[in-house]
């Protein structure tokens, strides 16, 4: 019986990887539009997970000052400009049987004409094993992304278009 139930659940969880998901950075190739004076512009990206137990079928919400910016997916891009200021990026909270955990986000602070860019990294997997079945955590982290290789930020800057608000 247990067993069923596990290869039912993991059944699942793969099929989630094929569910709809939010656009990723090889979906939009438009250009983005200059950024326009006064403003200063977010990107907020998840890479793919490379090797290990993929967690890529796990989404959590990112917040931008408490209001919805969309859901971070594997490979996934956000783009926003916003009025200069402190703006504090996180992730929602995960409800109970989401299957991670995040941390307290990060703020940015700034200025007009400002480009910063944001990553949210999965940075710890653990799955424990009992006689009755298994259970797995994920961590999730955001923050600044302390370096973005050029061909990176090229692809980005091309990627999508810019959700202004």
């Amino acid at each position: 019986m247990m067993r069923t139930l596990a290869l039912a659940l993991t059944a699942m969880l793969l099929l989630a990887g094929c569910a709809a998901r939010g656009p990723t950075l090889a979906e939009k190739p438009e250009a983005l539009p200059p950024l326009a004076e006064g403003k200063a512009r977010l990107f907020v990206f998840r890479d793919v997970q490379r090797g290990g137990l993929n967690v890529d079928v796990l989404r959590p919400e990112i917040l931008i000052n408490d209001q919805p910016l969309g859901t971070s997916v594997a490979g996934g891009l956000h783009v926003r400009d916003v009025p200069p200021g402190a703006h504090t990026l996180k992730l929602a909270p995960p409800n109970l049987f989401s299957g991670y955990t995040v941390d307290n986000g990060v703020t940015v602070d700034l200025k007009a004409g400002d480009v910063e860019y944001v990553k949210v990294m999965a940075t710890r997997f653990s799955m424990q094993c009992f006689g009755v079945g298994c259970s797995s955590s994920t961590s999730f982290v955001i923050g600044r992304a302390v370096t973005v290789p050029e061909r990176e930020a090229a692809m980005h800057r091309a990627l999508l278009s810019v959700e202004s608000k």
